[in-house]
């Protein structure tokens, strides 16, 4: 009797962990990972508005609202690069070590799809609006960006500059995985550049293009409790903790 009971335990035993390694394996599989580019780094802070806001403090700062919204999905691992001692940057004219730099470690994470984070600028001041540019060889990054696209003019009431192809922008062209740019105004307008550099615009630009992400890969996120301190008022990288 001792023998049979202690049998039926360890059977018992072997079933629940068993489940249990089963559940740990589909959550693994089900995993998604998204890349977050705020698209400058290190000494390279991008464009200078004409009040002398930086291109990238702005981009960190709708990054990493995305990332608190995106972070509600349990389906979804989201990683945004220290770029602080990188220049993570989309632009033609990166270093092409840098660019390499970056490539890489977007190729490490396998992402779901790949989202860099702008700022825009035109010589003629009162061009404004959002716009997002991806690569015309994939029709999964048209699908994305459209997806985002979708919910983003809207978002902040303004008049958007549609989404274009775009095959002059190497690392979107290099990334084997669904990837847009999205730039979320222009900071060479001034009326635009104010309202790029307060809290509750940059919370619904990221906003938008959270549940833009979350439709194209079919999860669901719900509104953050706890949106993340802002780099600019903590003076400080959140992940390298350098200066701003």
């Amino acid at each position: 009797m001792l023998i049979e009971a202690v049998n039926n335990l360890f059977h018992v035993y072997l079933f629940v962990t068993c489940a249990d390694i089963f559940e740990k394996r589909k959550v693994i599989q089900i995993k998604k990972t998204v890349v977050i580019d705020t698209a400058y780094g290190d000494w390279n802070f991008g464009t200078l508005s004409p009040n002398f806001a930086k291109d990238r403090s702005i981009n960190l700062e709708i990054a990493l609202r995305v990332k608190a919204y995106l972070d509600t999905a349990d389906e979804l691992e989201v990683i945004i690069p220290c770029n602080h001692d990188t220049v993570l940057c989309v632009d033609e004219e990166t270093d092409f070590l840098k660019w390499l730099e970056t490539l890489e470690i977007i190729e490490e994470a396998k992402p779901s799809n790949f989202i860099s984070i702008a700022c825009n600028e035109n010589e003629d001041h009162a061009v404004h609006g959002p716009e997002i540019k991806y690569s015309t060889f994939d029709g999964r990054s048209r699908q994305l960006a459209h997806k985002i696209y979708a919910l983003l003019p809207a978002a902040n009431g303004v008049k958007g500059n549609g989404v274009h192809g775009d095959n002059n922008i190497p690392l979107l062209e290099a990334v084997r995985y669904p990837a847009c740019l999205v730039k979320a105004g222009y900071i060479s307008n001034e009326q635009e550049e104010k309202l790029l550099r307060q809290s509750e615009f940059q919370d619904r630009t990221a906003w938008a293009i959270a549940q833009g992400v979350a439709v194209y890969l079919g999860v669901h996120i719900r509104a953050s409790e706890v949106l993340p301190v802002s780099a600019v008022e903590a003076k400080e990288c959140p992940y390298c903790h350098r200066a701003m």
